[in-house]
């Protein structure tokens, strides 16, 4: 038989706050890519736009330059979250594949100028 005592105060349940989410976008129309933390998204892409901005690099470099950057303050795994962020990077027209061999990815220029970091929501971005 299990006893309760009379007197013990149940703990109020803490209900954890819903966080952001963003469903990611996939440059292949045909595949859906995942639904992540916002917060996460943003940190991810901040990193890659920033190491994009000073070169183009091969996927490898790109993930293992992600990697030292935010592996000390960011939780879960670096490479497929950066993968899922270049994805839609790329799904977006903000990076692209340069399409020579030895420098797979570059930011994207558009009329002479860098897409900015930050752009508008939109359908995708759920909150």
């Amino acid at each position: 038989m299990i006893m309760i005592d009379p007197k013990a105060k149940a703990k109020p349940k803490t209900l954890n706050k819903p966080t952001a989410q963003i469903q990611t976008l996939h440059p292949d129309k045909n595949k859906t890519n995942k639904k992540i933390s916002l917060e996460k998204y943003n940190t991810i892409k901040e990193n890659l736009l920033i190491i994009l901005k000073e070169t183009e690099l091969t996927h490898t470099e790109l993930m293992e330059r992600l990697y030292q950057n935010v592996k000390d303050e960011f939780e879960g795994g670096v490479q497929w979250y950066g993968e899922t962020v270049k994805l839609d990077l790329e799904a977006r027209k903000i990076i692209e594949r340069t399409g020579n061999k030895d420098i797979a990815f570059g930011q994207r220029t558009i009329n002479n100028r860098t897409p900015d970091m930050d752009f508008e929501p939109t359908a995708a971005f759920q909150l």
